[in-house]
Order: C-alpha cells, then structure tokens, then sequence
C-alpha cells in the first residue's frame, strides 16, 4: 500500500534550507523531504507529520511507492551538472536523468506543481552542450509548463520574476519570527554591530574599513567564517582600527546556536553588499542579510546602491561611502534614535507572517 502525503518538497541545495524551513514550519499537513542530508540538523526529523529522505538515487526510486497532490520543485533540481568528468559521474547523470522522466511522467502529470526560485532567472535552463542536457531541458520546460506558478522569498524578486513569466508568482516566508529579550546587561552602553554571514570579497566589499573611526560606544564584529585568505586579511584590518574580532580568526563555522545568540543580543545588523552591475544580481544574490533582518528583528545597515524590498524598509539605514558610514555610526550613540529603529525593525518582523494569507490558501 502506498504511503500518502499532502506535500512532496524536492530541494537540493542545504543552503537554502534557512528560507524553505520557515513556511513548512507552519504548515499542518503531512509532508515529504527529498533534500540534502544536512538539512536534518534543522531538526524536521523531530516532526511526526515529515518524512524525510536525503538526495540520492536510491531515495528518488522510493518516492515511487509514495502519494501526494502538490509538489514544490526547486529550480536546479532538474539541471545536470557534470561536475566531474568522468565514466562514472557520466553514468550516474544518465541514470538520474532517466529516472526523473519517468517519475514526471508516472508521478507528476495530475499534481499541482510550484517552483521555488531563489533567483530571478533561476527557473532558466542553462545552455545545454549534451545531448543529454538537452533532454533535461525539455523535461524541465514541461514542469515548468505544467506548473501552476512560483514560489519566491523576497519581494523584490517577486516584482522581477513578474515581468519574466505570465504565471503567479507567490510570496512565500522566508522567516520565523521569535521575539526574544536580549540577555545583555540592560546597564551595559556599549551599541554592538554585528555583520552576519561568510567574510567573502566576491560578494562584500570592505574597503570602508580604511576610512573608519574608532567610537568608543560601539563594537564592530563580523560573524562568519572568511571564504579565503584575501577575504580575511580585508577584514581583518577592523583590529588596527580598534574594534577586536571574536570569530574571524576560525576556520570553522560558527555554531547555530552561537551564531543565535549573537544576532539575538546585538543591536543592529550591517550589511556591506558590493556593488553589481547586473541590476537582477543586486536584487537577488544578496537576501541572507535581508532575512536575519527579518527574522532576528534587527535594523540593517545598508549601501545606498542595494535594492531594499518592503519587508524592513523604516529598518533599513542607507550609507553613501565612508564618510556617511562614519556618520551613521555616530548618530547610534543617540539613545533614543537607535530605540526608535530597533522598534521599528520589530514592528516590521511581527506584520511580516501576516501577508501570505494567498500563499497558505494554496495548501487548503
């Protein structure tokens, strides 16, 4: 007898599991994982209603022998990679590839399917050089036919994505928000910045750091493992200006519940996001601060050339170059201006669940 389920989520990349996790959180309905194996760690293992399967070929096979009536696919499920050339990696992709036509066509062909899309473009297939790729384009394009629209996690993606495909893009979650009451000293006056997430140069820019002052009621520190030496050695140089670094110096990532309590008891949040060119790269491959925003309830620091989406704009504080950072910095020491935005961050996370009421109809 076949195992039934309301809900069949394919998604390969654990990275992206920080957005997924949120809206399943919140949905009463008996669901399938097919995800990377670290995504246990997000403890959906813990819930009855979940059933959960790691990617592998095998796993794939099994979800033959399951029911379900909606199925989210995320965008690069259904794109070869061939990542490794060889006999072996070429045999594997085929057998993948195989299998997945006939699981579209067998499993797929009367249930709702969404697309979940990280990216603005992230439902386009790559160019294909293979013939095999080829074929997995033409699988791709009739998912994508056949689906009933996408799911994204940002609003400035939403309005993008809108102008690129006649189907319904949805709003989805990307967020729990848990108010927690900072274990700081309530006595302590020190305003404490945080900047969330990997130290990269390919995605941040540091150079601020050159022209930065020293305030004496402020502390500066990244919160993240460096992608590289370069990365490091950029943002490293925050010491020479006075502001001592508690985690750059590991070459391991920072525990979960570490990285928690960090978020939970600082201040504001900062954001260094470095120019691109490409006007749809700046709006959707820099969102991971833009969530901790929204689910820490934090202010965000920002430069004035990144697209802010609805969500925390009266959160977010927008600085020109070096000179207006410095600035910035030092109006942090007004009391009464930093409650006011730290309020409004939190204002701006409470009415943030209460707009997806289209988006749950969908599972009713």
């Amino acid at each position: 007898m076949k195992k039934k389920f309301d809900i069949l989520v394919l998604e390969p990349k654990s990275i992206h599991w920080t957005t997924v996790e949120p809206y399943l959180r919140n949905l009463d309905k008996r669901i399938v994982l097919f995800a990377p194996e670290k995504s246990i760690e997000i403890s959906f293992n813990s819930n009855p209603k979940i059933y959960f399967l790691h990617f592998s070929i095998l796993n794939f096979l099994k979800l033959f022998l399951f029911d379900f009536e909606t199925v989210v696919v995320a965008d690069r499920v259904f794109q070869l990679k061939f990542l490794k050339n060889s006999i072996g990696e070429y045999f594997k992709e085929t057998l993948y590839l195989l299998i997945r036509f006939f699981f579209f066509f067998l499993k797929l062909r009367h249930k709702k399917i969404y697309i979940t899309t990280h990216f603005v473009n992230g439902f386009k297939y790559h160019s294909p050089y293979t013939l095999l790729q080829k074929v997995d384009r033409l699988l791709w394009r009739k998912l994508l036919g056949r689906s009933k629209g996408f799911f994204v996690f940002s609003t400035l993606v939403k309005k993008e994505l809108e102008k690129e495909t006649d189907k319904e893009v949805y709003f989805a979650p990307n967020a729990t928000f848990n108010l927690k009451e900072s274990q700081r000293d309530k006595r302590n006056r020190i305003t404490k910045v945080i900047i969330p997430g990997r130290v990269d140069l390919r995605r941040r820019d540091y150079n601020w750091i050159t022209g930065l002052e020293k305030f004496d009621n402020l502390d500066i520190n990244f919160l993240g493992r460096p992608y590289d030496k370069n990365s490091f050695l950029s943002a490293i140089k925050i010491e020479e200006k006075g502001y001592a670094q508690n985690f750059l110096n590991s070459d391991h990532f920072i525990p979960t519940d570490k990285f928690n309590e960090e978020i939970e008891n600082c201040d504001i949040l900062f954001a260094p996001i470095k120019k691109l060119k490409n006007s749809q790269r700046a709006i959707d491959r820099n969102l991971g601060a833009l969530f901790d925003a929204i689910r820490y309830g934090k202010p965000l620091i920002l430069p004035s050339h990144q697209p802010i989406p609805d969500e925390i704009k009266g959160s977010a504080i927008i600085y020109d170059d070096t000179e207006s950072l410095n600035e910035l910095l030092n109006k942090l020491s007004d009391k009464e201006y930093l409650e006011g935005i730290k309020n409004k961050a939190i204002e701006n996370s409470k009415s943030f669940n209460k707009n997806f009421e289209e988006f749950w109809g969908l599972f009713n």
